[in-house]
């Protein structure tokens, strides 16, 4: 049995009542769940686990497979405002499937999974784009998990990123950059990823 938190990225429905969960957890990496009887609907219980919501778990490790057990759940905090905008779901959704592909069981990401989690909170209040938030997310894993490549930066540079990856957005905004200019360094960015070997899809909505 262990403790922790997740945010749900993929959500797929398992017979009649029940979801295999597809998370980001802090201290575990990424975190696959089985969760019985999560859909059942009554007067006095309403489904609470949903894309995009954050959870404060006990689960019980596979005796076989790789499926963890859901036994007991809080829930946290949710982003259902994600899918009131087409472009907001379909960015979130590109994240969600980059943070499950790139992530690995075991492997800790708390820098990571704590700005996701900013991101889906506040994307849609966020005076910052979607390309800034992108390249927050993107040099947050790679620095993270010390995939960045070892490049030659300028000290502005380096103070630069560094503040991307760690103020939290309202301070990110005093960088005053122009749209244009998130746009060039996610561009960047997505280069880097690329260049530390993790693939990403030809048409995306980063």
């Amino acid at each position: 049995m262990f403790e922790t938190e997740v945010i749900i990225l993929r959500v797929v429905n398992y017979n009649d009542d029940s979801l295999i969960l597809h998370c980001l957890s802090p201290d575990k990496g990424r975190l696959d769940l089985m969760a019985y009887g999560a859909r059942k609907i009554s007067k006095k219980k309403f489904p609470q686990i949903g894309l995009f919501r954050t959870l404060s778990i006990f689960a019980k490790e596979p005796t076989s497979g790789n499926l963890n057990y859901l036994t007991k759940y809080d829930l946290l905090s949710v982003n259902d405002h994600l899918a009131l905008s087409p472009a907001l779901l379909e960015f979130s959704a590109a994240m969600a499937n980059f943070s499950l592909t790139s992530s690995v069981e075991g492997i800790s990401c708390p820098l990571y999974y704590n700005n996701l989690i900013e991101c889906f909170a506040n994307i849609n209040n966020s005076k910052l784009p979607k390309s800034a938030w992108t390249c927050r997310l993107f040099a947050t894993f790679l620095m993270e998990q010390g995939l960045f490549p070892e490049v030659d930066l300028s000290l502005h540079q380096k103070n630069t990123l560094n503040s991307i990856i760690h103020n939290k957005s309202q301070l990110i905004q005093e960088l005053d950059f122009k749209e244009f200019q998130w746009m060039q360094l996610k561009d960047w960015v997505i280069k880097v990823v690329e260049y530390a070997g993790i693939t990403l899809p030809q048409q995306h909505s980063f």
